[in-house]
């Protein structure tokens, strides 16, 4: 497998990634830029793959503990390669081969329930049937074919009580995830991401919670681009400063 090493948040981050089929995106940045985690805290990253959520969180907030899992080893020996880069994390994510749907059956002995302040998954969110297939394996288990109820079965079997479960999904495509993570959660938070002021939702991050105050909510959204094209400064902040998303 050809592959490239590329820096991401403004230069802070080493990614090796291969050179053809799923490759990280914008995605990873936002997603890992929403999480409120605190220095101490322990923070599980479902479908870690080479290793890009986990990266830019480590990057904003030294002192988090981090375990990702993965069933792709490509991906893990990536992933394990990038942390070799990014040295200054190498104590602080431990990372593991394993099926995502086993979490909850208690067949992933290193990750007990209960133990978690924070899941993180940036999920496949094609069904088969509307997906056209890359001639890349990696990329077709990245987009598409994978039970989402799952991933959030799994993500409620890890969190402790009141933990937090974010994951985001393309705009077109978060009706099915949000339908999954309903079914799990009591509280629900929805940021839309967009393109635009004047419209063009690009992603929305779903923030998820046991805790009180039932129901879904949408918070303010968050823009990426001026009206004239470039970033705004909130979006030059979180994709180049490793600012936060607020999810509120």
């Amino acid at each position: 497998m050809l592959t490239t090493i590329d820096k991401i948040l403004g230069g802070r981050v080493w990614l090796c990634q291969p050179k053809q089929g799923y490759r990280v995106a914008m995605d990873s940045v936002l997603l890992a830029a929403a999480i409120p985690a605190q220095p101490g805290d322990r923070v599980l990253d479902l479908g870690v793959g080479t290793g890009a959520v986990s990266f830019c969180l480590l990057a904003r907030v030294p002192g988090v503990q981090m375990v990702g899992i993965d069933n792709n080893p490509e991906h893990l020996a990536l992933a394990r390669d990038g942390l070799a880069r990014n040295h200054r994390f190498a104590d602080a994510l431990h990372l593991l081969e394993g099926d995502i749907a086993a979490i909850s059956q208690g067949g992933t002995p290193a990750l007990a329930a209960g133990t978690f302040d924070y899941v993180v998954a940036n999920p496949p969110y094609h069904p088969h049937a509307a997906y056209a297939p890359s001639p890349y394996a990696s990329k077709n288990a990245g987009h598409a074919g994978q039970d989402l109820a799952a991933w959030v079965k799994a993500a409620c079997h890890a969190l402790k009580p009141g933990g937090w479960f974010y994951s985001i999904f393309p705009q077109h495509a978060h009706t099915p995830w949000l339908q999954a993570v309903q079914a799990q959660f009591n509280q629900v938070r929805l940021k839309p991401l967009l393109a635009k002021a004047s419209g063009g939702k690009h992603r929305v991050l779903i923030a998820a919670s046991n805790q009180p105050l039932p129901g879904c909510y949408q918070v303010t959204p968050f823009i990426l681009h001026e009206e004239t094209g470039g970033y705004t400064p909130q979006g030059q902040a979180v994709l180049w400063e490793m600012a936060a998303i607020a999810m509120d």
